[in-house]
């Protein structure tokens, strides 16, 4: 059994029109900060089940005023991790499955849009379950652990309101190294997109297509417990109409096994 205590915090200032920043007269801004509890249990060398549930705090400004804040319990996750191939020797053995759901515990407002110049979605949930689905493939060489992965978020209907939240695509890749024998490094990149949003019907300006960095550090404090900081790094955004660039996030991590 494992238990993680994450913070991450998001601010987006960037205003970009497809793949080119502009001017950001209209003085847009997000800020996020999100508290993740995740809980893992191994049922068995192949089988694994995950837990994570989300409290975020929100506060999107425009025109350098705060026009919607939200605060609250987000959309839980529940995922399940299978290994067939668990066997040391084979030639698969770092392969694993995942699916899952999203649960619509985070609350949905009546009206999913919020802002006057340029409107988006601005809730605690989406209202709705989400399937998501992953693959991983994990091969140590040399001193150097490499972890690759490819995951599909999509909703299974619209919510209540008429919202639905669009299918997310995401590829990434995470080297890992031993610098010490309690301090490990980690440095990877991921290429995401997502299709515009729904509401009501009608498209919502959201589709994008970004490509990140990260980098992060691992402390082992003792057997048991371990703490972790990293920064994800945008640096190509394509948007479809004129949006908010996701900005750089910054995470620290507590987790306890037993």
């Amino acid at each position: 059994m494992r238990i993680d205590f994450d913070y991450t915090y998001r601010n987006s200032d960037e205003l970009y029109d497809g793949d080119s920043r502009i001017s950001n007269t209209p003085d847009l801004e997000t800020t996020f900060h999100r508290y993740t509890i995740n809980a893992a249990y191994l049922i068995n060398e192949q089988w694994a089940l995950n837990t994570s549930i989300p409290f975020l705090n929100g506060e999107r400004k425009e025109n350098g005023q705060a026009d919607t804040k939200i605060n609250g319990l987000g959309d839980i996750g529940v995922s399940a991790f299978w290994n067939p191939f668990n066997d040391p020797d084979h030639k698969l053995n770092g392969l694993t499955f995942q699916g899952g759901l999203t649960l619509p515990t985070g609350d949905e407002r009546d009206q999913a849009l919020t802002g006057l110049i340029n409107p988006e979605v601005f809730q605690l949930g989406t209202g709705t379950y989400q399937l998501n689905l992953g693959l991983s493939y994990n091969k140590t060489i040399g001193d150097w652990n490499y972890r690759w992965n490819v995951n599909l978020s999509t909703p299974l209907d619209e919510s209540d309101q008429g919202f639905d939240p669009a299918s997310i695509y995401t590829a990434s890749f995470v080297a890992q190294k031993s610098i010490t024998d309690d301090l490990s490094l980690q440095l990877g990149t991921a290429v995401t997109y997502g299709d515009d949003d729904e509401f009501q019907g009608e498209k919502v300006v959201t589709a994008f297509t970004s490509i990140s960095l990260k980098t992060g550090l691992t402390w082992r404090i003792s057997p048991t417990v371990d703490a972790s900081t990293s920064v994800v790094i945008p640096v190509y955004q394509d948007v479809s109409g004129v949006q908010l660039g996701a900005g750089p996030v910054l995470s620290v991590g507590l987790g306890y096994s037993f």
